[in-house]
């Protein structure tokens, strides 16, 4: 087989996924990766007291890819988990996404005049982005999906992002949508489960083949990159280019953990849409399967990324970041046109799992 050997920088959703796949149809895999684990940031594991830890925030799987569901559960028993999330503002909380609940808190009397209005202009139990709602052409539906960007959005867009909410990709913005009825639930997905072994035991099994080598601890520069065998690379372009054009932006996270036998009321996660400097707190316990005796409770509060202080987790929604990485790949284009690039990092854009997973697929598939 020509060119039958593959080098995949990354080893999260979807440098493992792309190089099992590859594995199985008979390529050589190399898979390299700069941390010291595997399993990029779904990486789990036990704490010294014995109690399971997503190392860099919750990590919840959900999909209504067949393609992902048939591909994910060879590597793993999954145990269907349904994330709720509770928005505090002040002293008002809320299920997340919005819904007529916090209408009703809203509102007050004048809420079901809206509700209807909702209703009918998008049916019940829709899920619609909030600047969609804004643009109703009813005054009230308006002023109302006004008042929820006031009070969910705008405090946790300039917290998460560093960032005015108006300023950021509609792509971005729909993430939360506003829920037209009482119906509650964070995803929708026909598949929403967790691995019951946890993340890096998956990730051990999809890398667990004779045609794979995987390393940790190897950071990759330009220079590493072969001319002539296919390359899939899942990092950052503007550092793998030595910031040719600037470096783009990323936001990081500081992680505070607790220790405590106390559970988290009235869901796992609340996103705190205020003040306050973090962006939301969540109890580990819901991500086991047992009701353990004691738990952790990870509290996060967003940061700039700053090279070798902390690690980029999310590229910044916002367009002129955008046109940059646009011009990275172009770069790229010129000097390797035989590295591939996907995942979060690579593409600079904001992608679940299962997209990330359905991604890989596509790539190694067609290769």
């Amino acid at each position: 087989m020509a060119n039958s050997t593959w080098l995949v920088v990354g080893s999260g959703f979807t440098g493992a996924s792309a190089a099992r796949v590859l594995a199985e149809r008979g390529f050589r895999v190399r898979v390299v990766e700069r941390r010291s684990h595997i399993a990029g940031n779904a990486f789990d594991e036990y704490t010294p007291a014995g109690v399971f830890l997503h190392r860099y925030g919750p990590h919840l799987f959900h999909t209504s890819s067949p393609r992902v569901i048939d591909f994910v559960t060879r590597f793993a028993v999954w145990r269907p988990y349904l994330h709720h999330v509770t928005g505090q503002s002040g002293d008002l909380r809320y299920p997340l996404p919005p819904n007529f609940l916090l209408l009703d808190h809203l509102l007050g009397e004048r809420s079901k005049s809206v509700q209807q209005l909702l209703i009918s202009s998008y049916g019940d139990g829709a899920r619609v982005p909030l600047h969609v709602v804004e643009s109703h052409e009813s005054d009230d539906v308006r002023s109302a999906a006004q008042a929820i960007r006031r009070i969910v959005f705008t405090p946790y867009t300039r917290k998460m992002w560093g960032e005015h909410a108006d300023n950021l990709l509609p792509s971005a913005q729909a993430r939360v949508p506003v829920v037209i009825g009482y119906q509650e639930g964070y995803f929708t997905d026909s598949f929403q489960a967790l691995p019951t072994d946890g993340y890096t035991a998956f990730f051990r099994r999809l890398l667990d083949h004779p045609r794979i080598a995987a390393e940790t601890d190897r950071e990759i520069s330009l220079s590493d990159l072969p001319k002539t065998q296919p390359v899939l690379f899942t990092g950052a372009l503007d550092q793998l280019l030595g910031f040719r054009n600037g470096a783009l932006p990323y936001r990081s996270i500081k992680f505070r953990l607790e220790a405590t036998r106390r559970r988290m009321t009235p869901s796992a996660t609340v996103n705190y849409n205020d003040d306050r400097p973090q962006t939301r707190i969540t109890d580990m316990a819901f991500t086991v399967a047992a009701d353990p005796s004691s738990t952790i409770w990870v509290e996060e509060t967003p940061e700039e990324f700053l090279c070798g202080k902390n690690e980029a987790l999310y590229p910044v929604p916002v367009a002129r970041w955008r046109e940059l990485h646009n011009a990275y790949m172009a770069l790229l284009k010129d000097v390797h046109p035989n590295v591939i690039v996907a995942g979060r990092m690579a593409r600079y854009q904001y992608v679940d799992m299962d997209q990330a997973c359905a991604s890989a697929l596509r790539i190694a598939t067609d290769a």
